[in-house]
């Protein structure tokens, strides 16, 4: 089983376990991109037909349509869902670990929650509707659009206009500065949770 995850900071990764995050875009790689071009080079130059975009990318997509997938959590924060004696036996099984804080290391078999993907295509980044906005997790306020934990400086709440800004601001402060801008290709997945 794979893992994947959620960004907490921004409270994606509670958006998800709430069911209000059923999609998610995740960034093509510079190995894959360049793949693709050179493929779309040497594709130009035949006279038959070749695969579309979206079938180049597909095939390497992480996760696959069906598949189930556990959300990484870090061991203390599973611990401390848990109750009892589980939560008490997690704790003494993985306190000492580098998953304890840190998700990156912790062990798709030993996740709580998990999704399975039922969708995925491939668009550019800023191809994104205003309804997948909201798919991805961005709320409507009444002020205007925006996600949990998301503050200025000073604490307070900022909004957008339009669920697309709120998600361009998202992602640019989840995947870099000007990412957004940058339009790059995304794998969209969307799932549900299962667990």
């Amino acid at each position: 089983m794979q893992k994947i995850m959620f960004d907490t900071k921004f409270g994606l990764e509670q958006a998800v376990l709430e069911g209000r995050k059923t999609m998610t875009r995740r960034l093509i790689g510079d190995k894959v991109l360049d793949e693709y071009y050179e493929y779309h080079d040497l594709a130009s130059s035949l006279p038959v037909s070749t695969m579309s975009d979206s079938d180049f990318f597909l095939q390497y997509a992480r996760y696959r349509v069906g598949e189930t997938v556990a959300i990484a959590q870090s061991y203390s924060r599973i611990a401390f869902d848990l109750k009892g004696v589980t939560g008490r036996s997690f704790r003494m099984k993985y306190s000492d670990t580098m998953g304890w804080n840190n998700k990156m290391y912790v062990k798709a078999e030993e996740m709580v929650h998990h999704i399975k993907i039922t969708d995925i295509k491939i668009e550019r980044l800023q191809d994104i509707s205003e309804e997948d906005c909201l798919k991805e997790g961005i709320k409507n306020y009444i002020l205007g659009y925006g996600f949990d934990g998301w503050a200025n400086k000073k604490g307070e709440l900022k909004h957008c206009d339009t669920a697309k800004d709120a998600f361009a601001y998202l992602i640019n402060k989840i995947s870099g500065k000007g990412t957004w801008e940058s339009n790059p290709w995304v794998f969209c997945y969307t799932f549900e949770l299962i667990k």
